[in-house]
């Protein structure tokens, strides 16, 4: 498993009216519904998909955020 400092270079940062959100993308898709979006919990985050996501990409896109 990676960082979370590595994690955070991976993706990036969405500018919304409400707050910045992280969000990072891995993998390409096939072909439409391609795309696996990856939801944590509270109190957590995106990294905690950190394990999992670079399996998932190799399939399929895969995206995880974090919650404002």
């Amino acid at each position: 498993m990676i960082g979370v400092a590595e994690w955070k270079n991976r993706g990036s940062e969405l500018v919304t009216h409400d707050g910045r959100v992280f969000v990072t993308r891995r993998g390409e898709g096939r072909g439409e519904g391609d795309c696996v979006l990856l939801l944590h919990g509270f109190p957590t985050s995106s990294w905690d998909f950190s394990g999992l996501i670079e399996g998932i990409a190799r399939r399929r896109s895969a995206i995880a955020f974090d919650f404002l």
